[in-house]
């Protein structure tokens, strides 16, 4: 119900909009959560500028549960130009074991009529080997969140998992998760969009290794041609398919360990194979560096490619109050790489300096294309 991302990027294609400024304010106010923002941006080429306001109360019942309501508006400048959503949520927590959640939703966007409401419902029982989840989520086919994040309008979804976890305490296995999933998608007149059934078994030894195997079967209806690459289309239709992996990690706490996955099986129409081996070197407790590596190949009747994925992290700490990070990403089908940095210096707790270098180049034959951005963000904390 509130993605702060959305804010200062035009829709749908994401391009930076100047902010001119804003002001957050969070806090407690006897028992009573309350946060409020307010940010305005300004006109940038056809999109005209908006001002984005936020607003939240929870307030706490019964011993560990809670109950809340949600307000967010975003009006631009242009008459008649706005989208509003108000919310309800309450979560209540019964037994130390027993958590149900249950939310409802309507947005009021200009020159929007139709089904605009979303709700969810969830249901969750766990203990030590045990777990029992159910949820239920319904958004509207006019469902319109501007400063939300809603991945899919029109649908239904229910999600259901259980999990075992036995401690058999034979062949230095120390424990067990075994665990079977479904989701279940369709639109608002339920017709079947995605069907996913899963089951996996994760064995956890003494030495802090982990095997793992997982297969899953899925059931996927294309409403629209799917372009996988600049060269092949996937076409619409109704596809099954099923896949498995096999993955070992060794201790992370070593000073070298790694991560090893294969995965195989069905793929729109065809097969795929995948390979992911990720190594990680930790010689101090203030230096650590990860490189992953992962090889694709997928062969559909409509044609074949390979991809090759290079992520890399390394994290430098200078001291407990200055952090690094930088990242380095290639894919091979996009030909695109990523360069991102972060300073991180806590001046004092609770409150930081970050200095942000992000760069995205994408590789051709002879133009190299950049998009950078450098980003300094201050925080600090007044107590009254």
């Amino acid at each position: 119900m509130y993605f702060s991302r959305r804010i200062g990027l035009t829709t749908p294609d994401r391009r930076l909009v100047p902010v001119l400024g804003g002001a957050k304010l969070t806090g407690r106010i006897q028992d009573f959560d309350l946060g409020f923002l307010d940010v305005q941006t300004d006109d940038f080429e056809e999109t005209p500028g908006s001002n984005y306001l936020v607003f939240r109360l929870k307030r706490n019942v019964l011993a560990r549960s809670t109950i809340g309501t949600f307000f967010s508006n975003r009006q631009s400048g242009e008459p008649n130009d706005f989208n509003r959503v108000a919310g309800a949520d309450v979560n209540l927590t019964f037994f130390k074991n027993l958590d149900l959640h249950g939310s409802l939703g309507r947005s009021f966007t200009s020159g929007v009529e139709g089904d605009q409401t979303m709700g969810r419902a969830k249901f969750n029982w766990f203990s030590e080997r045990y777990e029992v989840f159910f949820e239920h989520l319904y958004v509207g086919d006019e469902f319109q969140h501007d400063v939300g994040f809603v991945r899919r309008r029109g649908i239904r979804r229910n999600n259901g998992l259980m999990t075992w976890d036995p401690r058999p305490q034979i062949l230095n296995i120390r424990r067990v998760a075994i665990k079977a999933e479904m989701d279940y998608l369709t639109n608002t007149d339920h017709l079947l969009l995605t069907r996913e059934r899963s089951i996996q078994v994760r064995t956890h030894f003494h030495s802090g290794d982990i095997l793992a195997f997982n297969s899953t079967d899925n059931r996927e209806r294309l409403e629209e041609d799917f372009r996988i690459t600049p060269e092949i289309t996937v076409p619409l239709d109704v596809y099954g398919f099923r896949n498995q992996y096999v993955e070992y990690s060794s201790r992370p706490q070593q000073m070298l360990s790694a991560l090893t996955r294969f995965s195989w099986g069905d793929f729109f129409g065809g097969k795929r194979k995948s390979l992911r081996f990720s190594p990680s070197f930790k010689p101090r407790p203030e230096f650590s560096a990860e490189v992953a590596y992962e090889y694709t190949d997928i062969d559909l009747p409509q044609g074949s490619f390979t991809t090759h994925v290079i992520n890399s992290r390394f994290n430098v700490n200078l001291s407990n109050r200055w952090l690094t990070t930088s990242l380095v990403q290639y894919e091979s089908e996009s030909r695109r790489l990523v360069l991102f940095f972060r300073l991180r210096f806590i001046y004092r707790p609770g409150d930081d300096l970050f200095v942000v270098f992000n760069q995205t180049s994408v590789l051709g034959n002879s133009l190299v294309e950049k998009d950078r951005a450098f980003q300094v963000k201050f925080t600090r904390t007044f107590d009254f």
